[in-house]
């Protein structure tokens, strides 16, 4: 039984000294771990080569990729887990889309 699944978001930054062939080739890796973890609707959004703000390690440019899918919430501890020991992403975000979940809706006494 899988039970709840929630929707997540998760952006990661690549090395912008891999090329963009690497990048997706690593980003098909994650999806296929979120995959094997019975998370469904994967969906990659890859943004490409972006400036940062700020120097990050020694970077000012990093690749953006942006997942969403719909998980289980004991899927977040280990992805996480998985992602501090791909040295291929150098900072990630997990988050729950909010604006997905479905809020009961409020029931008026008569």
């Amino acid at each position: 039984m899988i039970g709840v699944m929630r929707p997540y978001e998760l952006m990661m930054m690549f090395s912008p000294d891999y090329t963009e062939a690497e990048v997706k080739k690593y980003t098909e890796k994650i999806k296929k771990f979120l995959t094997d973890k019975k998370a469904t609707n994967i969906k990659a959004d890859f943004w490409g080569k972006r400036d940062l703000a700020y120097k990050i390690r020694q970077f000012t440019q990093a690749y953006y990729v942006v997942l969403t899918f719909n998980g289980s919430p004991s899927l977040s501890p280990e992805l996480k887990e998985f992602l501090k020991l791909e040295e291929e992403v150098f900072r990630y975000l997990l988050t729950i889309r909010e604006d997905e979940i479905k809020k009961p809706k409020k029931v008026q006494a008569k």
